[in-house]
């Protein structure tokens, strides 16, 4: 993946069944996961386990951030929104969105 600068690699998420990873090929970053920010640079791996923390990735250089990225692409995920309070329910091509408040607490026992 390309990002231009100034921009983000993705909305602000997390996925509750499937793993991400990126790998940092060239330019300069930012990490922000749990709503901390963190540099990142050429030679960075960093991966994230499903149920996860919620991340995003975004350039900070004047340069375009280049990185490899890699996950299962599951049939079947559920992907949390924080920031845009949304989740989306994932079934092939289907994709349904409900609130946070209102979706069914999968972690609930």
């Amino acid at each position: 993946m390309t990002v231009p600068p100034g921009r983000e690699a993705s909305e602000y998420h997390r996925h509750l069944y499937e793993e991400e990873c990126y790998y940092i090929l060239s330019g300069q970053g930012e990490l922000v996961i749990d709503e901390r920010a963190c540099p990142v640079g050429t030679g960075d791996f960093l991966g994230f386990p499903a149920n996860g923390r919620a991340h995003t990735l975004k350039t900070s250089g004047d340069a375009p951030l280049v990185f490899l990225a890699a996950r299962h692409m599951l049939e079947q995920d559920v992907c949390d929104y924080p920031r845009q309070n949304m989740r989306m329910y994932m079934n092939g091509a289907e994709e349904a969105f409900v609130s946070l408040s209102d979706a069914i607490d999968l972690n609930a026992k």
